[in-house]
């Protein structure tokens, strides 16, 4: 009984959500993805979260969609009591924003329409406020050190400046209003170091990290490094000059106190003698 309410329950969520099915390819960054307004049906093995089956359309008895199983994806058609034992999860990408459903249940229940629309109002609000700061602008060696840094991870790592903007940024840097003047200034950067042999490429294909860039930075480490000796000793003298003063204040203030507060005058002594006994006749 509760098996069959509960496969109606899902069934009716899946054909909910496939009235809004989303398109083959959709951007879900801004500012493109900020027409989307679908829904994505998808069953997750729990042993496997990785193996997903995006449902396509329902079927009787059961669901057909495709299946990415490490990697490969192919179409297949999955029973209803197979669904069951599956994780549901319905993705509403709404705006620029995901709304993400793990129950049939609160899919149904929930408006989910006017859920999306408070995440989109929360996402634009937060999308003001960081409007209202200042972009802080990286230097060369920044820039340098981002490209190193993914380039040990990707070795074909290739960007141009929008792209170079998100990875410090993020994707909503595009509402900013100093979008341009800071994607100019990147792109000055990234050209200087292409002229200097940091970066190879060019602003059409991208920038990739150049073998000159590696005697840049451990260069800038180097000189990095005799720098903060120099502050260390610095730090140093004037941490002993500080000390002198205070010594020297020291003692001033101890004299002026000495001179404004003398010692009282010493009190005499009184020495009292006992006078000598008589002597009684001398014996003679």
């Amino acid at each position: 009984m509760f098996g069959k309410i509960r496969l109606k329950l899902r069934r009716k969520a899946i054909a909910t959500a496939l009235e809004k099915r989303p398109p083959d390819q959709f951007p879900t960054s801004l500012p493109r993805a900020a027409s989307n307004d679908f829904y994505s049906v998808h069953l997750l093995n729990p042993r496997s979260p990785r193996d997903s089956f995006i449902v396509q359309r329902l079927s009787v008895g059961g669901v057909a969609g495709l299946i990415y199983q490490k990697g490969a994806k192919s179409t297949v058609r999955m029973r209803d009591d197979r669904m069951l034992a599956a994780t549901l999860l319905i993705i509403h990408y709404y705006a620029g924003s995901e709304v993400k459903y793990r129950s049939a249940l609160s899919f149904l229940l929930l408006p989910h329409h006017l859920t999306a629309r408070i995440e989109d109002s929360w996402l634009r609000f937060r999308l003001r406020w960081r409007a209202s700061r200042r972009l802080v602008r990286q230097d060369r060696i920044a820039v340098l050190q981002l490209f190193y840094r993914k380039t040990l991870q990707d070795r074909t790592y290739r960007v141009v400046a929008p792209h170079l903007m998100e990875e410090f940024y993020g994707w909503n840097y595009y509402w900013h209003p100093q979008y341009a003047e800071t994607q100019a200034y990147y792109d000055l950067v990234l050209r200087s170091l292409h002229q200097t042999g940091d970066l190879l490429g060019d602003s059409t294909a991208g920038y990739t990290f150049g073998p000159q860039g590696l005697t840049t930075l451990d260069r800038y480490e180097e000189d990095a490094a005799r720098h903060a000796d120099q502050r260390r000793n610095q730090y140093a003298t004037h941490f002993l000059a500080a000390a002198v003063v205070l010594v020297s204040l020291l003692q001033a203030g101890v004299a002026i106190w000495a001179e404004g507060n003398p010692d009282p005058p010493s009190v005499p002594s009184v020495q009292t003698t006992k006078p000598a006994p008589e002597v009684n006749g001398s014996g003679l």
